[in-house]
This record gives C-alpha cells, structure tokens and sequence, in this order.
C-alpha cells in the first residue's frame, strides 16, 4: 500500500487473541479447582467459610452484605484473611471496625463488580465493566517457579477462581485492592524514573491538565498519557530536561500552544480512558495535539504506535511498554513508551490506495500476487473491510490477473471483485474499507476500477468519507466516455486514465471523480461505497483496485500508476 499504516489493523479479533493470558513459552497455567455451590449467595458463602471472616465483616459494616445476599449477578474479588490482617496493620487497625464508613465503603466497593466475571474475562488489560467504585480494575499474568497465575491490578494474586455461588463470582486474592487515591500528575511527580517527562509536563502546563479528578468537574474526561522513562531519553541523548527543552522548544516558551515542546507533549495526551487492550482495539487514538492522532498497529504480539509510511519512507514506530503500563489514577491511566517520539508535523501528500494491499492478504502467500488466483474474503478475514450482511454472501475476492501480459491494467496485476446492488437479500448494498493514513486538507477523491464490460454493471454508488457525503455519482457500468479525449477535457468531465502502461485507446479501465472531501484530522478514514440504483442485468460485480486521494491545490493528472505499482510520470501518449 502506497503511504500506508505497516500492518495497520490486525483488528479487534486478533487483538483479542494477543491479550489472552497464559500463552507464554515454556509456561502454564496453574490447575485450579472451581468450587460450584448455586444453593449459597455470595454472603452466605463468606459466612460459612471463616478464612474471609475479616472482608464479610467489612461487607456488613458497610451494608454491602445485603444486596450481595440477594438476588443479582455480582463477581467479588475476596482477600482472605491473611490479606486482610497484612492490611490492617499497614493502615495501624487492629480491625475493620475502626475503619472510617466511608473510607471502608471505597475499598469494598473497589473489590465488586456488578457483572459475573469468570477468568474468561481476564484478558492483559482492564476489565469489561468497572467496579462499584466506578473505576476498572485490570488482569495481567505472573510466572513463578514455571507455573502462570493471575494477577489483578499489579497487586494481587488470585489464589483460587471462579468460585460460584447463587448470585455469582467470588475470586479469593492473597492481597487487598486499593484505589488509585493519585492524579495522573501526582503519580508521575512521586515516580523518580519520570522526572523529565513530568517537568515537561510543569512546563508546558498539561500538570494542571493532568491534575483534576473528573468526578470535580463534569466537564472533564478521564485522560490516558503516554509517558517516557528517564533511561528512554537518556537513550535518545536527553539526560535532563534542560536537554529536551532545547531539542524541541521552537519559541522558548513551552506554554505556548504553537510550541513544538508543548504539542510534543499534547500528543501523548489521549482525553479518554485507554488500556492497553483499548489501544490496541482501535486504530488510532486521539490526542490533545489539534487533529492530530497516534495510528496504532499490532506488530509481532507488539503495540506499536505511529508506524506508517509517509511519502514512500518508513517511520519507524514506538512500542508501548506492558510492563509500566496500565498504571491506573483517580483520574485516568497512564502507559509508557520503550523509545523517543516526538509529535510529527506532515504536510498534505497524495495517497494512493491500493485496496488490495492488506496486512493478511500479503500473509496469504500461497495466493497473493499469484498469477490466476484468487481468495474469498470472509467475515474478519481482512480487518479493514466490512460489508452490508445478506443471505449466501460469503464476501468479496482478492483476485489476481489471469496471465501476465493480458492486458487487463490493474495496479500490481490484482483486485478486488465486490458484490454490490440494491434491493437484493443476497448481495450487500454496501462495501466499506480502512483508508491508510491521509494528512488533514482538502482532496479529490478518484475511484479506480475496470469495467467489466457488462451491461448490468451500471451500479449508481454514493461513496462517503466517514459519513461525508461525496458530491458525485461514481456509476461502476461506466468506461471512458472517449478514447481519444485530452487529460484537460477528461478531468473536466470527472474522468482520468490512471494506469501508465493502459494505451490511450483503451477505454475499459478507468479513473471516475467520487467528489471532493476535508479531511479534519490526520489519521486513518473509512470510505463506504453505497449502491442507491442499479440500472438492470444480473451482473453485481465491481472490480475495485485503487482508491486516489489528491490534494486539491495539486494537478490531478500529471503522475499515474504503473501496473507493478509505482507512481510514475504520465506518459506523453496521453493526449
């Protein structure tokens, strides 16, 4: 793919895959007995079994043992007694009831959850559903003497699971859990291995940023920031933070939002919540830096962030650091990088997206670029595309030409074969992909496709860029209204030759203006391909290849694509 995101989406099915627990080498998971007893509640269970006698008298305290006796789905996570006592002395309390109501009433509430969560659910990341205390509690894995246990929020470790009652889970933990009572600035400010980053952060002024709880202030998001260690810019030649200043203050004022320094730091600022496994679920994430967002890739079981190539160069990315990261605070979470970056200032390019140029279909060996053949795309086969569901589809084709030298001009000798009509429960209406990466501004959009030559092709399509309404009609029965007709006249009819090498009297392989679109923020997109008429026959197929987006201030027509896909000059025997 030509200026694309390096394996840009693996999608949510692999990503899911990665974040399963206990896959690791030479490990395994540690045997454990599921105890199942439906005649007891939650309570009930604590009550006859005095190994959590301390946490039930806490619940009771609380008046938390009443909904959790009762009917409900709940999942407990329960220290045992030993837990309990190693608590209590930390805190100097001989018992729960010296507790203070409320400060009691947080820890409970840290440790349940209103959902019923088996170790299913436990994945290298944040739970599914937060606590009653209103913040997620995160799983992850520890290896010790070769056998694999769970570990919640880096702080204890479960010492049997899925236990089930009436009403639910219990989990017994050989620690307590205790909310994040910290900012993400106050944690950063007490960690000595983040002194530069959190000086950059006083500087440019994100710690006050950093510094508010949502909860005071309903107009403010949980934040996720991606911070940087000391030993990580000492590696890039950063030993304080006079060093970082100097290497990217462009003004010498970090709080100036035009700064390189205070944008540097803005683009690590996500305003959401984001664990690892939510990064990792999406392809890109958005930052405080104006429209500017982090792609996201999974590489090689690695999070990798801001991997793409741009202009033809690749631009080495950033893993994220699983180790230091998912440290959670009372007002979001923080992730750590194991490299340098620093916020990328890109002017508008043109893409040209091969749409056949997919991370698993390059995977498919056996089949891609191979002469003649061709590979049915099932449902998440190819994470960027999606389709309208109907009856019997089983979903597009990655197709390769035939032979070499049959003339058919598509860009790398491939395609795409879509089914696309309207009205029809077996064929889908519309197709969307993922874009690669396209640098805000204003572009013309060009959809390359070959005519099949049949007169039931006349699909009428709406094409639209994340919702974005496309001014024109693109019909997929259409060929060049002329084969002997100049760039000038062409273009002006939103019509171009796109392949180098297509002789200027062949008309069947084309280019067609879908509309002009402003792209507001640097990132990926989703282009939709909408069918609102289909102009009779039986035929469905579109034979998509490559999808153009140019900027607006740039001739439309001066370069093209070579069919081993290159971008070249266009040649003189275009008129």
């Amino acid at each position: 793919m030509k200026y694309s995101i390096i394996n840009k989406r693996i999608g949510r099915l692999a990503a899911a895959s990665l974040m399963i627990l206990f896959y690791f080498s030479g490990c395994k998971p540690e045997q454990y007995p599921i105890t199942t007893n439906p005649t007891l509640n939650i309570i009930q269970y604590f009550d006859t079994n005095p190994d959590y006698s301390i946490f039930d008298r806490a619940l009771i305290k609380t008046g938390y043992a009443g909904f959790l006796g009762a009917y409900g789905r709940y999942t407990v996570f329960a220290p045992n007694n030993t837990a309990m006592t190693a608590y209590l002395q930390t805190i100097n309390k001989s018992s729960v009831d010296e507790i203070d109501d409320n400060a009691l009433k947080d820890f409970v509430s840290f440790h349940i959850v209103q959902d019923t969560l088996s170790t299913l659910n436990f994945t290298d990341g944040k739970l599914p559903t937060a606590t009653m205390f209103g913040l997620y509690i995160t799983t992850g894995a520890a290896i010790d003497g070769g056998i694999t246990s769970y570990v919640i929020n880096k702080q204890a470790k479960v010492i049997q699971p899925n236990i089930r009652t009436g009403n639910g889970l219990i989990h017994t933990l050989d620690h307590v859990l205790l909310p994040p009572t910290q900012t993400i600035a106050q944690i950063l400010a007490a960690n000595p291995k983040y002194s530069i980053f959190s000086q950059a952060l006083t500087a440019t002024g994100y710690y006050d940023t950093l510094n508010v709880v949502p909860a005071n202030s309903s107009n403010r998001p949980f934040l996720t920031v991606i911070a940087q260690t000391d030993s990580v810019f000492n590696a890039a030649g950063i030993t304080s933070f006079a060093d970082l200043k100097a290497k990217y203050s462009t003004t010498g004022n970090p709080k100036n939002p035009n700064d390189s320094l205070f944008l540097y730091v803005a683009y690590r600022i996500i305003p959401s919540l984001q664990y690892l496994g939510d990064i990792v679920s999406s392809p890109s994430q958005t930052t405080l830096a104006p429209q500017e967002n982090l792609p996201v890739a999974l590489i090689n079981s690695d999070v990798i962030l801001n991997q793409v190539v741009f202009n033809g160069i690749l631009e080495v990315g950033v893993p994220l650091d699983r180790v230091l990261g998912d440290v959670p605070a009372n007002n979001g979470v923080i992730q750590s990088v194991k490299t340098n970056f620093k916020y990328k200032v890109r002017q508008q390019a043109p893409v040209y997206f091969d749409v056949t140029d997919q991370p698993e279909l390059r995977k498919a060996t056996s089949v891609y670029k191979k002469v003649g053949a061709t590979l049915p795309i099932t449902t998440g086969l190819v994470s960027a595309f999606s389709w309208e569901a109907a009856n019997n589809y089983s979903g597009p084709v990655y197709t390769v030409d035939g032979a070499v030298g049959s003339k058919q001009y598509f860009v790398n000798n491939d395609y795409v074969l879509i089914g696309l009509r309207l009205g029809f429960t077996t064929i889908p209406s519309w197709f969307e992909t993922v874009t690669p990466l396209i640098v805000k501004g204003t572009y013309k959009v060009w959809i390359c496709y070959r005519n099949g030559g049949s007169g039931g092709q006349g699909r009428f399509t709406q094409v639209s860029v994340d919702g974005q309404t496309l001014g024109r009609i693109v019909d997929f029965g259409t060929t060049l209204p002329s084969s002997t007709s100049s760039r000038t006249v062409l273009e002006s009819q939103g019509y171009k030759r796109y392949i180098a090498e297509q002789p200027a009297g062949s008309t069947t392989n084309i280019a067609q203006l879908a509309g002009v679109v402003t792209i507001t923020s640097t990132d990926v997109h989703r282009i939709r391909f909408t069918c609102i008429k289909t102009s009779g026959g039986s035929t469905n197929n579109v034979f998509l290849d490559m999808i153009q987006f140019i900027p607006t201030s740039m001739s439309q027509t001066d370069k093209c694509m070579s069919v081993n896909g290159n971008i070249v000059n266009t040649p003189s025997t275009f008129p």
